[in-house]
């Protein structure tokens, strides 16, 4: 899963979030406990205003140890 995050990571650099998006899902298909994924997935769908799915991102990343989208998304209120 770490390719698919790695190139995820450049194309949100590009602005190409669709992409990013599909990459970011793969790799947490192929290893849910990827938590930095989570965590990028949680950004994205924050950023998309689909606070449900950031949410659900956000409680896995947490839960593989890292607490990173739960902090944003309270941070900002959400």
């Amino acid at each position: 899963p770490r390719p698919w995050y790695n190139l995820a990571q450049l194309y949100r650099i590009e602005q190409k979030q669709d992409e990013a998006l599909a990459l970011l899902l793969e790799a947490v298909r192929l290893d849910a406990a990827y938590a930095d994924a989570h965590v990028a997935l949680t950004e994205i769908y924050a950023v998309r205003a689909d606070y449900p799915a950031a949410w659900q991102h956000a409680r896995k990343a947490e839960e593989y140890g890292n607490p990173r989208g739960v902090e944003l998304l309270r941070r900002h209120g959400e």
